[in-house]
């Protein structure tokens, strides 16, 4: 190799790093650019931000544009705002006449028109653009006020500005690197970032994953289906609930048996004359006759049918009520405490009563806390229905002793 290759290839790579690298600072007013303490872009600017991916945006008489490391115009500062893409490929935005005005478009290097200024958003996923755009119904412009009618559809081009999926679905979601959940018309469908269909649009509801599972709807039958638009559970049943544990499920069929299914769609328990809760720790709350009880997974009784409510915390506190009185049990049935406790609340989440309170479950308590209140006075239980806070006159001192705790994590 030369030594003028060589010289060539080092201040090539030189001006990269140094553009990568360059800081924006100020001075009396007025920004430029630096490389750690030696000034190479002398203050100019209104204000410049850091150099991204080679490209430096800045401010000039309250309009934006972009420049190189060597302080060459890029992109004219002629825009109201300006976001870096990639390289090459720059998203930007002008004010329009109302503020729901679509305003942002995509522009190239030399201000070479890539998308014209009349989106809501632009966004790059891998080598495509997902944009969006308001469709308007009838706009009446009155004498002090304008009313409109919007809708947003959605579609992707290429990073030359090339339609891949006309802007026309009114929603779109992003599932993965290259795979979007999308709605038009009521329904949904899975498709990929270069526009192909990953399933048909037909489903007419489409829930969150959980454990790779959507619950989905066709018609009026539920079922699940996984990212890769498999159905891993044909839509058979009237009503469903998510896979918030990974195992198993609760289901209704429309003869009106419900049951519990496992993660291969398997039946596991089905019966026509009770209701069904969410199963946690292999065991549902179970209501029969107006009374509420316990089963496992194969539908054994653990608690029987005699008790007017219930409350479960999602891995801890089990406890039912029966003529006024709480008791506490655990998840395979045993009582724990006697019919004692005149209230019970659990402290479970941020929604709970005393949300205050709700990280305890995760540090010291990890089974989590019950609030309880006996004969007018008040302590606090763990799910074995052991006392962490004995019973006391006085509630306040109750919080009291509970802040300590939390002080002690």
């Amino acid at each position: 190799m030369t030594n003028s290759l060589i010289i060539f290839l080092f201040c090539f790579s030189g001006i990269s790093c140094l553009s990568q690298d360059l800081k924006s600072f100020q001075e009396q007013g007025v920004y430029g650019y630096k490389l750690g303490d030696s000034v190479v872009i002398t203050p100019q600017y209104n204000y410049a931000k850091d150099f991204y991916k080679g490209n430096g945006v800045v401010c000039l008489n309250k309009k934006v544009g972009v420049i190189d490391g060597k302080n060459n115009i890029v992109l004219p500062i002629k825009y109201h705002k300006v976001y870096i893409l990639n390289d090459s490929l720059y998203k930007v935005r002008n004010e329009g006449e109302y503020y729901w005005d679509d305003i942002y478009g995509v522009v190239g290097k030399n201000d070479r028109l890539i998308l014209p200024l009349h989106f809501k958003s632009i966004n790059l996923l891998k080598d495509k653009l997902l944009v969006s755009k308001r469709k308007f119904g009838k706009i009446n412009k009155g004498r002090y006020s304008v009313s409109y009618n919007p809708t947003q559809v959605h579609g992707i081009y290429d990073l030359n500005g090339d339609v891949i999926l006309e802007p026309e679905f009114s929603s779109f979601k992003k599932l993965g690197q290259d795979t979007l959940l999308v709605g038009k018309d009521s329904h949904y469908a899975l498709i990929r970032t270069d526009g192909s269909f990953i399933t048909d649009l037909k489903y007419t509801a489409f829930g969150e994953y959980y454990f790779n599972k959507a619950k989905i709807r066709v018609d009026n039958l539920y079922g699940f289906i996984d990212k890769k638009g498999f159905e891993v559970i044909k839509p058979q049943f009237k009503l469903i609930s998510p896979f918030y544990i990974k195992q198993f499920t609760v289901f209704w069929k429309e003869n009106g048996k419900v049951g519990f299914l496992n993660s291969k769609g398997e039946i596991i328990f089905e019966s026509d004359d009770i209701g069904l809760m969410y199963p946690h720790l292999n065991v549902a709350a179970t209501i029969k006759n107006k009374k509420w009880g316990l089963i496992d997974l194969q539908g054994k009784v653990l608690i029987p049918f005699e008790h007017t409510t219930f409350i479960r915390e999602f891995e801890g506190i089990i406890g039912f009520k029966k003529d006024s009185k709480w008791a506490v049990f655990d998840s395979a049935g045993k009582q724990l405490t006697d019919y004692r406790f005149d209230s019970l609340s659990v402290f479970q989440n941020e929604e709970s009563p005393d949300h205050s309170f709700y990280k305890l479950k995760s540090s010291i308590y990890p089974l989590s806390l019950g609030f309880v209140k006996e004969s007018n006075q008040y302590g606090v239980i763990d799910s074995n229905g052991k006392f962490v806070i004995p019973l006391n006159d006085s509630k306040q001192i109750v919080f009291k002793l509970l802040d300590e705790i939390k002080i002690k994590e």
